[in-house]
């Protein structure tokens, strides 16, 4: 089964600070905006923040009709030549945290580059390597 880095959120030691979302987009797109961040901190959950990002489940590479969704160095990316934007990736998405915008050519998720944990001043953010095995959307 392959491994992937996978990115984990602890809600309880987050405090809204927004610098994983700050980060982000300046390590992957080079600017400040932040709705262009793979990552995002939800702050109407009762329990305190909830930190929405993908944790390479594989899901959506598996259930990819372009095969456009493959794992290069233990993280999941899509592929910009082959993706279609028909968004099935979105829909089989059980996390919610692939999302296609305007302003992107392929759907936006993770890539697990690391700079959002290395930036967390709480601790919240974790990266690990997990197997993981094929999943399909029934």
């Amino acid at each position: 089964m392959p491994v992937v880095k996978r990115l984990f959120g602890d809600g309880s030691k987050c405090v809204g600070c927004n610098i994983c979302m700050m980060t982000c987009p300046m390590v992957n797109f080079g600017e400040e905006k932040l709705s262009k961040s793979k990552i995002k901190i939800i702050d109407n959950d009762p329990n305190g923040f909830r930190i929405n990002v993908c944790n390479n489940c594989g899901i959506c590479m598996w259930n990819c009709p372009e095969n456009a969704i493959s794992i290069v160095n233990k993280s999941i990316l899509i592929d910009e030549a082959l993706c279609t934007l028909c968004g099935v990736c979105v829909e089989v998405c059980p996390t919610k945290s692939i999302w296609i915008t305007s302003e992107l050519p392929i759907p936006n998720k993770c890539v697990t580059c690391g700079a959002c944990v290395d930036n967390c001043p709480t601790g919240a953010l974790k990266m690990t390597e997990m197997e993981i095995k094929p999943i399909y959307k029934v």
